[in-house]
């Protein structure tokens, strides 16, 4: 929030991150996972995990920052730091840094020997398992946007 145009930034963040976990899942069950099969992985982590679902992600993830930094500096006019590659930079590096959390946090489950999180959200293997990819995801773009602002 301390950055400039923070706001904005947040608003190319959580939804890239969002965006490149149902990219991975739209190109990995009905995308390139049909065209190119399935492979997994880490299947001992996350079995339905591939790696079709994976480039998929960051491609939408990738995308989604590059048309919304693009929106913005149109919207915002000259002399704004958000555009189109600072945006696409930062879809980029979240969607590249969603799935570590995801997999930490399924690493951490089999520890344990957990296969859910919990109950609070039926069928989604708890309110941790919503967010996993927000927690490294969200640190990455903090770090990646300080750069750019260098």
């Amino acid at each position: 929030r301390h950055l400039p145009e923070g706001l904005w930034w947040t608003a190319i963040v959580y939804p890239s991150i969002w965006l490149s976990d149902t990219g991975a899942f739209v190109g990995g069950n009905f995308l390139a996972g049909r065209f190119l099969g399935r492979h997994a992985m880490v299947p001992k982590l996350s079995p339905k995990k591939t790696w079709e679902g994976f480039v998929s992600g960051v491609v939408w993830g990738t995308a989604f920052g590059a048309l919304f930094g693009a929106f913005w500096e149109i919207a915002s006019g000259p002399g704004s730091r958000l555009g189109f590659w600072p945006g696409a930079i930062v879809g980029l590096v979240v969607s590249l840094a969603g799935p570590i959390g995801d997999l930490a946090i399924s690493m951490l489950k089999r520890q344990v020997g957990l296969k859910d999180t919990g109950n609070a959200l039926a069928g989604h293997g708890g309110m941790l398992d919503r967010i996993d990819s927000w927690l490294i995801g969200g640190a990455a773009a903090y770090y990646c946007i300080l750069l750019l602002l260098r």
